[in-house]
Formats: C-alpha cells, structure tokens, sequence
C-alpha cells in the first residue's frame, strides 16, 4: 500500500511540474485559454449467460483540464486526465490513477511531447503488428488504453514526409503484445519514418529495449496504406530477441464501402505469424488469424456494427455484434458476443476474457 501511494505521489509531482512550466509560458504567451471536460461511463451485463453469478458492472469517470498558450508561431499545451473506476466481477475493484499528464509545444513543422501519453501508429485495424505502445481495444466504445511515460518528437517537411523520435523511462509493465516488460530503471529507444505517396504512404518503424528478463528486444516494422478506390494496407513486423527466437507478425488488410442505402462497411484483414518462447505460449507457434467486420449507420443517430475474429490453431470464432446510439453529448451502446472457452488470448488490445454468451449495455456522457 504504502509503495502504491509513493507512485501516486510521485506521478502527481510530475503533472505540478509540468503544470509550473506552463503557468511559467503564459508570462510570454499572447494568449492563454484553458477547457474543462470529461466522461463519464457506466455499464452492466453478462456472461455465459446460461450460468448463474457471472454478471458484471461498474461506473468510470474521466476528468480532463487542458491549457494552452499561444505564442507568435507556436503553442504550449498542458493535458491532464484522471482514470477512476469502481466494478463488480466476482467481487468489487476500484482504482484512481493518472491517465494522461502531458506538455506539448507546437510549431508549423515540429512538436515535441514530454509525459504521460498515448503513442499509436499504423493503419491496421484489429490485428495490429503495430501494437507496441498501446492495447486499443477495437471493440471498447471508450477507447481507453494505458499511456506511456517519455518524450516524443515528431517533425514534418513540406510534402508532409514526416519524422517520429521516441524515448521511454519507467514503463516496467507490459505493453502492446508484449508479454515480458521491461527492465526497470532502463530507458526505451525508437523512431518512425513516414513518407507519402501519390495514393496513400509507407513507413519504416524501430525499437529496441532491455526486457525484464535482461534479453535485449529490438524490433523493426514496415507498414503501408494506399487508397486505390478500395482501401488496403499491411503491417510487418519482426522482433530480434537475443536468446530466444525471432517473431514474426504480418498483417494484410482491406476496407470498402459499398453503395446500399446509407452505406455498407466492409474490413477484413488476415494475421500469419510466428512466435515461440516460453513468455508467449501458443499450441502452435504458427498461427493464422482472420477478422472482419460489417457496419452500416442506420441515420444520423444509430450505428450497427457485426465483427467476427478467427483463430486457425484454435479452430475457434469470437464473434461480437454492437448496436449504438449517439446524442450530442449522451451515448448509448449495447454489446452482445460469443467468445469461446479457451485460453488463448487475441493478439488486440484487452483480452476477452469471458466465455460464452453474453451482452452489455454501456451509457456514456461526455460533459
């Protein structure tokens, strides 16, 4: 307990600090302005539904301030963000953590990022190689994911080919699919490139840490998208794992949207890899993945969703179909799927951990 409020305290140092710095601006800044919101969710439900005692619920909030300063030809932007929760499932959690706790400076060209944040690239949509910093979880209506703590710089030229400079410190846990973390006290290097293209982009991505278990993890990753009148991309990725075996990762994906009444979605996208290890056990170190998903607005308000996940090794479907409703500021989502019994994990952000059949309604108010 008492090391649980020591990185409490020591997180909350952190966003005053930044919080100085930017007061400090506004003494040179031409304008200063500064916005108050927030979110806040609640959601009940049930699994295996033919069985008894295996309902679920909970309420989130998630407060943000924000404030900037304008200067002639930049800008300096503070976001904080709190994560409090209180759920039942089996029996009652509750926590209150930072979210995000960043500053930013802006220019026409560059910005650079200090502090607790989300990173996320890659134009996948469900079976993301490109993973690494975040567990987006594509069917959460709140997006949530974990942010990490470091510095990014991103730099773009005049035909928006732009460059992304990243330094991680005291991200110990795992993250993305990893399934080792890193080593504590010990930094994590990398950076992007991204260059356009007459219809779409490619980019050349790169890694490297020092794992938990001291083995050193450097990854590379290429990744394209291009609009040819359908949408396709793909995502490759291969970590270099001193000691243990290289993994592979490769996904190919498209989208379109075909012309029946408001416009039907289609996204599928398939996930050959390989991965072997005694930190990420598979029956079958190759395996295969496939995803697609249907989605069609019914008006301006109302949105249906049907996805489908398939795992080769476990011969197994995970399906989960979604039905929404959104108000200017309320939003309504009802969650039904069927997710076998099984422990294998999908490579995705958030794990589905319940089995069988079950449903869950969510209500969301952003204020």
């Amino acid at each position: 307990m008492r090391a649980r409020f020591a990185h409490i305290f020591k997180k909350l140092a952190q966003s005053l600090f930044l919080i100085v710095l930017l007061l400090g601006s506004v003494l040179y800044g031409q304008n200063f302005s500064y916005d108050y919101s927030g979110e806040i969710s609640t959601w009940s439900g049930g699994y295996s539904l033919l069985e008894d005692d295996n309902y679920f619920s909970g309420m989130r909030i998630l407060p943000s301030f924000s404030g900037s300063a304008d200067f002639n030809t930049s800008s300096l932007k503070l976001d904080l963000s709190l994560n409090g929760y209180l759920s039942y499932r089996d029996n009652w959690q509750q926590d209150l953590k930072l979210y995000r706790s960043s500053l930013s400076y802006q220019s026409s060209q560059a910005e650079a990022i200090v502090g607790l944040q989300k990173i996320t690239f890659g134009p996948a949509r469900y079976l993301r190689p490109l993973m690494w910093f975040d567990r987006i979880n594509p069917t959460d209506p709140l997006n949530l994911t974990e942010g990490v703590t470091g510095v990014l710089l991103r730099y773009y030229t005049m035909n928006n080919t732009n460059f992304w400079i990243w330094g991680l410190y005291g991200n110990d846990e795992s993250k993305g699919l990893e399934q080792t973390g890193t080593k504590k006290s010990t930094p994590e290097i990398g950076g992007r490139i991204q260059l356009p293209l007459d219809k779409g982009d490619i980019a050349l991505s790169v890694h490297g840490r020092k794992r938990a278990d001291t083995n050193i993890e450097k990854r590379i990753a290429l990744d394209g998208y291009f609009d040819i009148g359908i949408g396709l991309w793909y995502e490759a990725r291969l970590d270099i794992i001193n000691n243990l075996p290289n993994r592979k990762y490769l996904t190919i994906g498209g989208d379109y949207t075909f012309s029946i009444g408001n416009g039907l979605n289609f996204v599928t996208e398939v996930m050959p890899m390989e991965i072997r290890g005694d930190d990420y056990i598979l029956n079958d170190p190759q395996e295969t993945l496939l995803a697609a998903s249907l989605s069609y607005p019914l008006n301006i308000f109302d949105n249906v969703m049907g996805m489908v996940y398939y795992s080769e090794s476990q011969n197994q479907f995970y399906q989960y179909f979604q039905y929404s409703r959104t108000y200017d500021k309320l939003k309504v989502n009802l969650g039904l799927f069927n997710y076998p019994e099984t422990d294998f994990s999908l490579p995705m952000g958030g794990n589905l951990n319940m089995n069988g059949l079950g449903a869950q309604i969510m209500v969301i108010y952003n204020y």
